[in-house]
């Protein structure tokens, strides 16, 4: 008689969070690879807060880069427009599934007062989600847009490791 072998359930907060951010991105250092994709859907009541989450300089190209979704596991497209000559740079976050922008985060970049960017980390200074859907909050946003910059992009905050 064969012996069963059980697998211990999965809790709930991987499933989750696997639901939310899919499989972790491979982050681009090199070049930007993400735009735009075709059929992506604009906010139908977009709504504002202002944030001051710092981004270390040393994750900056991977924000700025973004994400092209590859294959269903991949649960988010991400791109950026910008930086401005201000230094001001949007970072687009879309449901790669339906094309839905869940949020943008304003990002001020260091730069001189002729547009040239210095060294330095950035702050997301403001973000931007869909109030026309009363489910989600700021904070909800705020936590989804850092959650996708973490395990999608592979961006580690300042004291913070980046764990699955």
């Amino acid at each position: 008689m064969a012996s069963e072998t059980t697998q211990p359930p999965v809790p709930f907060a991987v499933i989750q969070h696997w639901s939310i951010y899919g499989q972790r991105g491979e982050s681009s250092t090199s070049t930007p690879r993400a735009t735009k994709p075709d059929g992506a859907l604009e906010m139908t009541k977009p709504t504002s807060s202002p944030w001051d989450l710092v981004i270390p300089q040393s994750e900056i190209v991977k924000v700025l880069n973004g994400f092209d979704s590859q294959q269903m596991e991949d649960k988010w497209d991400v791109y950026t427009t910008g930086p401005d000559v201000k230094g001001v740079a949007v970072v687009h976050m879309l449901r790669s599934w339906t094309g839905f922008t869940m949020g943008e985060v304003k990002v001020q970049l260091p730069v001189e007062d002729d547009g040239k960017l210095l060294d330095g980390d950035a702050v997301c200074t403001e973000i931007v989600w869909d109030a026309g859907n009363e489910a989600y909050t700021e904070t909800m946003c705020k936590d989804m847009a850092k959650g996708v910059c973490e395990w999608v992009l592979g961006v580690k905050f300042a004291g913070e490791s980046v764990d699955g």
